[in-house]
């Protein structure tokens, strides 16, 4: 088999999504004109010269704009290709703005691919190359739209040339070419979209429908669950307002279901999450670490085991409720989700955690919080006496503020909405006040610092948390900080940092004792002396 490729382009389907955009223009600007060009087609009268002189105006902006988009895309389709010769990735952009990138293949660290509804359709797959380049730490390095065999010979003849011809596929013992290969019909039928028998064995962990759905409700972030809580408080509350100060039924129960409706964005992003997790699958095979999941949009990607600079658990509001844990990887590349880090397994329940990361990821150990070294009690303290302060001026300031340039009546027998108004301030200023109490008091029992000989493991967080296992060798720079306050009580706080993308590579030291932050700068010291 030949290691290497010459002019490989887009897959012909690359103008048609390229164009979408300047479809979707013209389909908008004839909606907001929709009434104007129904009268002109109801009314047209070809003898009127000057109504088929309009017509023909529009016509002609018409095809020329679709015909010009169309035409560019063409051009940037046929004039773009990709190349893999000597072990470098070429890709070339011969067009007005010429553009040439080339990628060393030692320096590729993921090689995914990724299938939308139309992609699924057509038949095509979008190659995701990521390197471990600080410098495009944030974004995915290259992309390119190919049909399925050329997808799975790009990849395969890529992880071939990272780890050698004996590689191992993801999907198959060989590159894969489901139009040309050997297969007979009864195995092509067992087939899923990614081309690997549809057998469970075939990976160390596949989650059920059900436990899709409950991973995603158990991975929803607590300030989901907080904006849509206070949605619905807001909502009850004003409508109830409304209606003892004299407003109608109608008024309330439209303020109800606007805040409701608002509110619906949690329903949302649980359904999101269930089709991100459908049919979730993990393989460990040799270094590397395979997944696929997805319903609507196919994502098949591959996390090399070297490359991972810190391990990572996140415990959700829910997902404490629910006893579920979701494990990340924080490493270089990526975009949009995957900046800060991907998804090795969605939320799972507590007591199958340990054996699922046995199977995929045996190098970390899960850390138990009972094992930490807890932050000292003054910095609780300290943090109770600044909530209280700063609720009380700011509830005292909004209601003077409120009564003084405001309200101009006050008459509680009468229930006016001034008189609710007098009584919702404090109220409010006060579940306010517990609220950020019970959060400082939940942080206080949940972060901490775990430092042992090879690795320190950071927890932070409040009724959400996440717990995060980073190797002194692994670490860039480590910075620890300390205030006027923390002088006095002896603490300090910080920071370390990883080769990872600018959201993910500056991890958080919660605020410790002196002793426990000198421990851990030694050790690191110790590690890069």
């Amino acid at each position: 088999m030949h290691n290497e490729i010459r002019g490989l382009r887009n897959h012909p389907t690359y103008i048609i999504e390229t164009s979408w955009g300047a479809l979707l223009i013209l389909v908008m600007l004839v909606v907001n004109s929709g009434q104007q060009f129904v009268d002109l087609v109801k009314n047209f009268d070809a003898t009127d010269q000057e109504m088929v002189r309009d017509l023909i105006i529009l016509l002609s902006v018409f095809f020329l704009y679709n015909g010009l988009m169309i035409f560019l895309s063409f051009r940037q389709w046929k004039l773009t290709s990709l190349s893999i010769v000597d072990g470098s990735l070429t890709w070339e952009q011969n067009t007005i703005f010429a553009k040439k990138q080339e990628i060393a293949v030692s320096t590729i660290s993921n090689v995914n691919l990724e299938q939308n509804i139309f992609e699924r359709i057509v038949g095509t797959y979008k190659l995701k190359l990521d390197t471990s380049s600080l410098s495009t730490a944030n974004k995915t390095d290259m992309k390119i739209i190919l049909g399925e065999a050329d997808a799975y010979k790009v990849r395969d003849l890529l992880l071939r040339l990272m780890h050698g011809e004996a590689a191992e596929s993801m999907y198959t013992d060989g590159p894969t070419d489901l139009q040309n290969s050997d297969l007979d019909d009864a195995e092509k039928e067992t087939t899923n979209p990614y081309g690997y028998a549809c057998e469970q064995e075939d990976f160390d962990i596949v989650l059920s429908g059900k436990e899709n759905i409950l991973s995603a409700i158990a991975s929803l972030d607590g300030i989901s669950v907080y904006f849509s809580f206070w949605m619905i408080v807001a909502g009850i509350g004003g409508a109830a307002i409304l209606k003892l100060s004299g407003g109608s039924n109608g008024e309330s129960i439209a303020i109800l279901v606007t805040f409701l409706f608002v509110a619906a964005g949690f329903i949302k992003k649980i359904i999101t999450k269930a089709l991100d997790c459908f049919h979730y699958k993990v393989r460990r095979k040799d270094d590397h670490i395979y997944i696929t999941s997805g319903a609507l949009k196919i994502r098949s990607y591959s996390v090399p085991v070297n490359q991972i600079q810190a391990f990572r658990l996140k415990k959700s509001l829910l997902g404490r409720l629910m006893h579920r844990t979701s494990v990340s990887i924080i490493n270089v590349g990526g975009e949009k989700e995957d900046v800060d880090g991907q998804w090795i397994l969605p939320a799972v329940l507590d007591t199958e955690l340990p054996e699922m990361l046995s199977k995929i990821l045996p190098e970390f150990q899960i850390t138990d919080g009972k094992e930490m070294v807890r932050r000292p009690m003054s910095v609780l303290i300290r943090k109770q006496l600044m909530n209280v302060i700063s609720k009380v001026v700011i509830t005292g300031l909004l209601h003077f503020l409120y009564f003084e340039y405001l309200c101009y009546e006050w008459d509680l027998a009468d229930w006016s909405y001034n008189s609710a108004v007098h009584i919702v301030i404090p109220v409010f200023g006060a579940i306010w006040m517990l609220w950020d109490g019970l959060q400082n008091h939940v942080e206080q029992r949940t972060e901490g610092l775990k430092i042992s000989e090879e690795s320190v493991s950071i927890r932070r967080g409040k009724l959400d948390w996440e717990q995060v296992q980073i190797s002194y060798d692994k670490m860039q720079m480590m910075k620890l900080s300390q205030g006027p306050v923390m002088r006095v009580l002896h603490t300090r706080n910080g920071q370390v940092r990883v080769l990872a993308s600018t959201i993910g590579c500056v991890q958080k030291l919660p605020e410790m004792s002196e002793a426990v932050m000198c421990l851990l700068r030694e050790r690191f010291q110790a590690t890069i002396d």
